[in-house]
């Protein structure tokens, strides 16, 4: 009897475990499939080294801090933001190599950059052929235009600029002849080029047109050409900010009492800040932006902030902080098809951000306005003049 009651109390608690242990597993939470979303790969193809550097490394910079915005707001669609970086050092054969890296290799679909016209023009041809979309903040020659379906830029084209620099002068400052120094790069050439035939076809003269090649460090052979030539006002197109300096040193050493005007380095704030009696007087360009508008000025303070430094080329740096955040728009439209991508690019019109205004035309690049500024004797500079191109 005993073992009878034994065993009905051990199986009685048996089958007990066995009903607690199904209970058990039906009130568990089912295991969940992990999701680890694949983060957004963007190349970024800038001159970090050499002369090129100067104005590369703080567009680097630019980039990212919006990358830190955007991934610590969640990202894109919940996929975070990375970068691979490549130098292109502002010359072609390291910018065609970087694109080659970045497409073939790291299988990239988007590229930020080149910031040299240079490196750009190598790069184009290569992200055109693999249908890789390619967005330049600052690569300015007229040739980027017709480089293919994928290339844009946030940056206005050269044959804006150069026209707009030369109808200041012959109508503006009432120059008639004109003496051009031009280094022979592809950007700086493309803006000697449309400077040169629009200050001629508005009846002005060209007296002197003297080139130097990057390497050169002693320029006092064509300056002193330009000093005989009996020019009213000289044309400065260097590609680089040490090149600047250089041109400016060497003509304050010769004597050089000609009425200055130059490309949009001489509007790098930070280069003319450190040493302002030397930059005072210029006449120069940039892409309109509006220094006064709310995210431009955030975008100044907290740059200023973080990386202890004045902005340098502003308008460079704003359109590259700028584009990330019109990217996460498109993707967020569109997906991040480079296709996809490439087209709903070309319907954009009219988009706000620190950059200012942004609309494509019907090669990718940027429709906008020019501000001719002066250099002030405190480094500073004062707004001349706001022009769009016709």
């Amino acid at each position: 009897m005993r073992k009878a009651i034994k065993w009905i109390i051990g199986a009685s608690l048996i089958i007990a475990a066995i009903i607690a242990l199904a209970l058990a597993k039906q009130s568990a939470p089912l295991p969940q499939p992990q999701t680890t979303a694949e983060p957004i790969r963007i190349g970024l193809l800038l001159p970090l080294t050499g002369d090129g550097a100067a104005y590369g490394i703080p567009i680097q910079r630019s980039a990212l801090m919006a990358q830190e915005e955007i991934n610590a707001s969640g990202g894109i669609l919940g996929q975070r933001l990375e970068f691979i970086f490549e130098d292109g050092k502002c010359e072609a054969e390291s910018g065609a190599a970087a694109a080659q890296k970045l497409i073939y290799i790291d299988k990239i679909k988007i590229i930020f950059g080149g910031a040299c016209s240079s490196e750009t023009l190598a790069a184009a041809p290569i992200a055109e052929e693999a249908k890789v979309l390619m967005i330049s903040p600052s690569a300015t020659s007229p040739d980027i235009s017709n480089a293919g379906d994928y290339i844009f830029r946030t940056v206005t084209s050269d044959a804006g600029q150069g026209a707009i620099v030369a109808e200041y002068a012959y109508h503006t400052m009432h120059m008639r002849s004109a003496a051009i120094l031009s280094e022979q790069t592809d950007y700086a050439q493309g803006l000697r080029n449309v400077f040169s035939a629009r200050f001629q076809a508005l009846g002005g003269a060209v007296v002197a047109d003297e080139r130097f090649l990057s390497k050169d460090t002693d320029l006092r052979s064509q300056i002193l050409k330009i000093k005989n030539s009996g020019a009213e006002i000289i044309y400065l197109s260097p590609q680089t900010l040490p090149t600047s300096e250089l041109i400016m040193k060497q003509l304050t050493a010769q004597e050089v009492r000609i009425t200055l005007i130059g490309n949009e380095n001489f509007v790098a704030r930070d280069m003319i800040a450190k040493q302002p009696a030397l930059y005072a007087g210029i006449v120069t360009s940039e892409n309109y932006i509006n220094e006064q508008d709310p995210l431009m000025s955030a975008f100044v303070t907290k740059y200023e902030s973080q990386y202890r430094e004045k902005p340098t080329l502003l308008a460079y740096m704003a359109n590259m902080y700028s584009q990330l955040y019109l990217f996460k728009e498109g993707i967020e439209a569109v997906g991040s098809d480079a296709t996809k991508l490439k087209d709903w690019l070309y319907t954009v019109k009219s988009w706000k951000h620190a950059l200012g205004e942004l609309t494509f035309d019907e090669n990718g690049d940027r429709v906008g306005e020019y501000a001719i500024k002066e250099v002030q004797a405190d480094g500073t500079l004062k707004e001349l003049s706001v022009v769009k191109p016709q």
